[in-house]
């Protein structure tokens, strides 16, 4: 009875010590990818638990340690894999974690060599030229330029009447000049004469 009981308790502890393992990955550890790489694949012993999905991560990064991963790992069946999009060539790092099918959390990490095609990187925006400013300002002295001479011919336009205005009123005050200078002066002859003419009434 003491040896069933002890075959027992090993059998229990058999199945509680045997959690899921890592089977396969795509690219391997070690393994020198020389064609283009778009994801990651990596294959367990059993279905990680859906209701953990929380706990699942799967992360790839370059030799400066920037994430090469464009998209959150998906769960199909026994296989976890998670979409890249490689920068950069030479060592990455792949870093996971699943829970096992016992409920226990599984984790662990290896490396690649990528030899392959690289993705170029964004273009960036260039920084205003600092001589931007000084060419609007070139652009807009024509339009001032050409405000100032659009004003132009309207003034040259008032110089006629002006002109015109100013000689009339010449004209018109000529005529009453002379008439006030010829009255100006018959007064000054009257009144130089009316002493003579008083003195011969005296006589």
């Amino acid at each position: 009875m003491l040896a069933l009981a002890a075959g027992l308790a090993v059998l229990d502890a058999r199945p509680a010590a045997a959690h899921d393992a890592l089977a396969q990955a795509v690219p391997a550890a070690d393994e020198t990818v020389t064609t283009e790489l778009s994801s990651v694949t990596l294959t367990f012993s059993e279905t990680p638990l859906a209701e953990f999905a929380n706990a699942i991560a799967l992360n790839v990064t370059d030799p400066a340690g920037t994430s090469d991963t464009t998209g959150a790992p998906v769960a199909d069946g026994t296989t976890l894999s998670v979409p890249v999009e490689v920068t950069e060539a030479g060592l990455h790092t792949v870093t996971w974690q699943s829970v096992s099918s016992d409920g226990h959390t599984i984790s662990g990490t290896y490396t690649f060599t990528y030899a392959g095609p690289v993705a170029a990187a964004a273009p960036t925006t260039p920084a205003p030229d600092a001589s931007t400013p000084a060419a609007s300002a070139e652009e807009e002295a024509p339009t001032s330029a050409a405000t100032h001479s659009a004003t132009e011919p309207a003034s040259s336009n008032l110089i006629p009447w002006i002109a015109g205005a100013t000689a009339l009123a010449v004209l018109i005050l000529i005529p009453v000049i002379v008439i006030l200078a010829l009255r100006a002066r018959r007064r000054k002859k009257a009144g130089t004469a009316d002493p003579a003419e008083t003195a011969g009434t005296e006589e």
